[in-house]
């Protein structure tokens, strides 16, 4: 990575990124739905940037007292 570059990471509160693997069909082939390098019938991944947490809701847990 080039030295004029930098990269962070931040931490949201019930937000996740997700990675999915997807078969290329004709039909997202035609409506140009896989990516460039991807033929009909092969396995590319799809990611979903900063999406909201449902199965996983953060919680604060009281913890004075213990």
């Amino acid at each position: 990575m080039p030295q004029r570059y930098s990269v962070t990471l931040e931490v949201a509160k019930d937000r996740m990124t997700t990675a999915t693997v997807e078969t290329c069909s004709s039909d997202k082939f035609d409506k140009n739905d896989c990516p460039r390098h991807v033929t009909v019938g092969q396995d590319f991944i799809r990611r979903s940037l900063n999406e909201p947490c449902h199965k996983m809701v953060s919680i604060r847990i009281n913890t004075t007292g213990i």
